[in-house]
């Protein structure tokens, strides 16, 4: 398969247009794209990135629509019922049965090669049987060879973001050599990123672009800071045998504990991370230690630590006039975006295969 001729595009449960905005950058040259979404605001972002996209609606309509036959499906499907912040619904969950209209889709169309993302926990103890249900319903399918690995953004971007990919080949058109992927063995050129150099830590990545909003400079947090005498680092009230975790300038910070901790609830492990950011959520719960202050990270950051452009997300086309997308809806977003690096990697690798 030749990704540099001109390409169809199905984007399932498309978003801000993520595996689009990755398979371009990584040099297929899409000639049609197909975009499936409900959500009106992240329909606006799209339309506003890519003037050319054609929303074809809800993903149940995709077979009923009449579209070419796609060369390249994507889909990152609803994720609630896999969650490890859910209910533990796994497909029973009304968002996570949509991935049976995926099936239905491969199923009609029978795109050359389609890329499955979903959250870590589709392959915990909890989850695996329903993993191995859909695993086994693309291969039912028939005419797909199968391959998957759960990657994680931090190989590329300072958020840690575990996500497993599972993309299934077309005989006679594809072959499955995409992994193993590793953080060693990665092959984005970050120099070109308009997003600068790598990115060794949140702290770079906010100082490099200005962000200057303080949201978090308040008496509230300001008592949760415990400075160590004679040291840059303080104490993070977390459920560890300490009482606290050890934090410093550009450490990740995640906010949800303090409002937990008011309550006199315990605050979990794991607040603190080294130079990165803990995985972006759409109720924007991520946070950084700037010297003695904690903030939350700004819609810009959010975008940045998933690979997006700046800005991506600020401006929205509705239905022909253009506007500014809410903070609100610009953070659930993100938190609901893919990692553009990650995809962009798959890409490249299928582009050489």
């Amino acid at each position: 398969m030749n990704w540099t001729n001109d390409i169809i595009h199905l984007d399932g449960f498309g978003g801000a247009a993520g595996f689009w905005l990755a398979l371009s950058r990584a040099g297929f040259n899409i000639k049609k794209h197909y975009y499936s979404e409900i959500d009106k605001h992240a329909i606006a972002v799209a339309k506003y990135q890519d003037k050319h996209l054609i929303n074809v609606g809800a993903i149940e309509n995709v077979c009923k629509a009449g579209i070419e036959r796609p060369d390249i499906f994507t889909f990152g499907s609803p994720c609630q019922g896999f969650s490890s912040i859910g209910k533990g619904e796994g497909l029973d969950h009304a968002g996570s049965v949509l991935v049976k209209e995926a099936i239905n889709i491969i199923t009609h169309y029978r795109p050359s090669v389609f890329i499955w993302e979903n959250v870590k926990g589709v392959i915990t103890k909890k989850h695996r049987e329903d993993f191995w249900a859909v695993l086994q319903a693309f291969a039912n399918i028939g005419g797909y060879r199968l391959e998957f690995q759960l990657l994680n953004t931090v190989w590329f971007l300072p958020q840690n973001r575990e996500r497993i990919f599972v993309v299934g080949h077309l005989d006679g058109f594809s072959r499955p050599k995409i992994f193993p992927i590793g953080e060693s063995n990665t092959g984005i050129d970050q120099e070109s990123r308009e997003t600068g150099p790598r990115l060794d830590g949140v702290s770079r990545c906010l100082s490099a672009h200005g962000t200057s909003r303080l949201d978090y400079e308040t008496d509230t947090f300001i008592r949760m800071v415990d400075k160590v005498q004679d040291s840059p680092q303080i104490k993070i009230s977390s459920a560890t045998k300490a009482g606290y975790e050890l934090a410093e300038h550009g450490d990740g910070i995640r906010l949800d504990h303090i409002s937990n901790i008011e309550r006199g609830n315990s605050t979990g492990k794991g607040r603190v991370l080294d130079k990165k950011a803990h995985t972006l959520d759409t109720t924007a719960n991520a946070g950084v230690l700037l010297n003695d202050k904690i903030r939350r990270l700004t819609e810009t950051e959010y975008e940045l630590l998933q690979g997006f452009p700046t800005d991506w997300t600020k401006l929205g086309d509705y239905g022909g006039v253009i506007k500014e997308v809410s903070s609100f809806q610009r953070y659930r977003m993100m938190g609901n975006a893919i990692s553009i690096d990650p995809v962009e990697e798959i890409a490249k690798r299928l582009k050489a295969v």
